[in-house]
């Protein structure tokens, strides 16, 4: 009696727990709606700021007289970081629309498990439809490793004019090149995972991909540009294998549950385990 009892109280221990974490992912995902547009409003004006005291810096240290052409050189790579994000959003937001039922496509990439599957309306009526739990968790992480790269960017590279050396300058356009690239490309996976796009984890693996092979990218440019001192390479280079890590260690824990999650499949790929029960 007693351990019926012990084990009753653990029960709904438990489910209170669970309940309060589905609440509280909720929560979270109802403000990341919400308030989207409202964070990558704050990015783009932490780069402005960010950037602009990366160039005024710049200034007054160079020597001689500073050109227009120059200044807009400088001005650019600020420019396109900020709106790299807001592209990316714009651009789902336009091709998703919030409530669309988008088409599935025809070649299924995520064999693993055993699937059935059902109509958009069956799909959207299930209690796993929909972000919460851990696709928030996902989702969240992804917007933080967006603000991490941008926090490691402004404090590893200054501001580089045009004059500077040839391994400077490849370093700081590889750079810029990969923070406003992947920008763009997390902010369009947070957005279709907002808006329940079918293409959302094929999106994200090619994302990861393109992460990875970047920063191999990056190595080969540097090292083709020459000239690049020791005391900057070793640095370099365990940033670069630290992003790699990074990613790989994503791919990891979260390419699993993107397989064989059953909201991942019901929210993205409108299909349930084959005799699962339409559940309201």
């Amino acid at each position: 009696m007693t351990s019926s009892v012990f084990q009753d109280r653990i029960g709904a221990v438990h489910a209170w727990i669970c309940g309060h974490l589905l609440a509280e992912s909720q929560r979270i995902a109802r403000f990341l709606d919400r308030r989207l547009v409202l964070l990558i409003a704050s990015w783009a004006a932490l780069v402005v700021l960010a950037g602009g005291f990366k160039i005024l810096h710049l200034a007054t240290v160079l020597r001689g007289p500073v050109t227009l052409s120059a200044i807009i050189a400088l001005i650019v790579p600020y420019a396109l970081i900020a709106l790299a994000p807001v592209a990316g959003y714009a651009l789902v937001v336009r091709c998703f629309t919030t409530g669309m039922i988008a088409a599935q496509p025809r070649l299924r990439l995520a064999q693993v498990g055993s699937w059935t599957s059902v109509s958009p309306a069956e799909a959207r009526q299930r209690q796993d439809f929909g972000m919460s739990g851990l696709l928030v968790s996902l989702v969240a992480g992804l917007l933080l490793s967006m603000v991490l790269r941008l926090g490691e960017y402004m404090l590893a590279m200054p501001a580089i004019p045009r004059t500077a050396p040839s391994w400077a300058l490849a370093m700081f356009d590889a750079m810029t090149f990969d923070l406003i690239y992947l920008s763009f490309l997390y902010s369009v996976c947070i957005a279709m995972a907002l808006r329940a796009a079918p293409l959302f984890p094929r999106m994200l693996a090619y994302t990861w991909l393109c992460d990875v092979l970047m920063q191999v990218a990056i190595a080969q440019h540097i090292m083709q540009a020459g000239g690049l001192p020791g005391d900057v390479a070793a640095p370099m280079q365990a940033f670069l294998v630290a992003n790699v890590k990074k990613v790989l260690i994503s791919v990891v824990i979260w390419l699993p549950y993107l397989l064989i999650s059953n909201r991942v499949n019901v929210t993205f790929r409108q299909r349930v385990r084959r005799g699962d029960a339409l559940t309201a």
